[in-house]
């Protein structure tokens, strides 16, 4: 597992390099034309797939592609996208050291503009030991070419740039093909990395979401609920929820789960008589199916429930599981007047 460091470097100290995000995808393009047709231009890129995290850098000199470098992270359990957009960074700062020739200017050009801001701010987040290794890296260059000038410039992806899509390619080629030569990398990515926290994280959420949802499956509430939401247990809820009062949210649970303030489940709790509809009579047991299809006292709101609901009202799933099935049933809950603070009061 990486360590991360409150701070490694002064967060708003200069950068010896010069990093540019244009404000549009088409001043990024135009932009990119310049750059393409330099002495020496690179394109790097990240990419996740097949369950594995790939990285890959691109050198082209004037307008002529050169060498391409690939490198396998691993499983995304341990290793994220963004983590490899900046080992692609890394690899393209490798492949500027090693060209031979003179180059005055390197620029260095990827579709992640959350790359180039990590290099350029060195936050304490995940990936942090990466970003360290790119500045050191940037630092040793430029120590050894003091006219050389280095930048960082975004691309637009998915828009036909040549060398975007060729850094693509080659990224999503450390996964399916491999990686290149151990000697090909810069020598601190010749050992396995470790564990990117923010992957390690997600991959702990997913298996207790994973964990939930069996919990949920194998209980005794599942079969009454998945008739009324299948998403369960899922954040589908809350936004149902999220513009209704807590009264009427604590309603809607109540009706969902069957714990009503209703003769038939207070008579279960022993907390009523009888478990009847006052209405209906004995025989008649009151729960929320007899409110709802069955007792005629709430003809007319039925009706009117039916009618603004045009024929959804027979399944469940429509009744308490959708916003306006939500909304419409509460009305009519409301003026059956069973319902009052969450208790179920005697009929009139």
């Amino acid at each position: 597992m990486e360590k991360i460091t409150p701070a490694l470097r002064n967060p708003n100290a200069a950068h010896m390099f010069k990093s540019t995000i244009d404000n549009s995808r088409e001043q990024a393009i135009e932009r990119d034309k310049e750059i393409s047709t330099q002495s020496v231009a690179i394109y790097t890129d990240g990419s996740g797939m097949e369950g594995k995290i790939g990285a890959a850098a691109v050198l082209y000199r004037n307008g002529r592609r050169v060498k391409a470098v690939r490198y396998l992270l691993g499983a995304e359990t341990e290793h994220t996208v963004h983590e490899g957009e900046l080992v692609g960074i890394a690899l393209g700062i490798h492949l500027a050291r090693t060209m031979q020739g003179n180059r005055a200017k390197v620029n260095i050009s990827l579709d992640n503009q959350a790359a180039i801001q990590s290099i350029t701010r060195a936050r304490p987040n995940a990936g942090q030991h990466v970003v360290e290794n790119i500045l050191s890296e940037i630092e040793d260059e430029l120590s050894d070419y003091r006219r050389l000038r280095m930048e960082f410039t975004w691309v637009p992806g998915h828009e036909g740039i040549q060398g975007n899509e060729a850094a693509d390619e080659e990224a999503k080629k450390a996964i399916t093909e491999g990686a290149s030569r151990p000697s090909e990398h810069p020598r601190w990515l010749r050992e396995p990395l470790p564990s990117n926290l923010s992957a390690v994280k997600q991959e702990c959420k997913r298996l207790a979401k994973e964990g939930a949802r069996e919990r949920w499956n194998n209980s005794k509430r599942f079969d009454r609920m998945s008739k009324i939401d299948e998403t369960m247990p899922s954040g589908r809820y809350l936004k149902l929820t999220d513009k209704l009062s807590r009264r009427d949210a604590a309603l809607l649970i109540q009706l969902r789960t069957g714990h009503t303030g209703l003769n038939g489940h207070l008579n279960r709790i022993n907390r009523a008589d009888s478990p009847w509809c006052p209405h209906c009579g004995e025989r008649n047991y009151e729960n929320l199916m007899h409110v709802l299809y069955i007792c005629p006292k709430y003809g007319e709101a039925r009706a009117e429930w039916e009618r603004s609901l045009r024929g959804r009202t027979e399944d469940l799933k429509e009744v308490l599981g959708t916003e306006d099935g939500i909304e419409e049933t509460l009305k009519f809950i409301r003026k059956t007047r069973r319902w009052r603070t969450g208790r179920a009061v005697e009929g009139e």
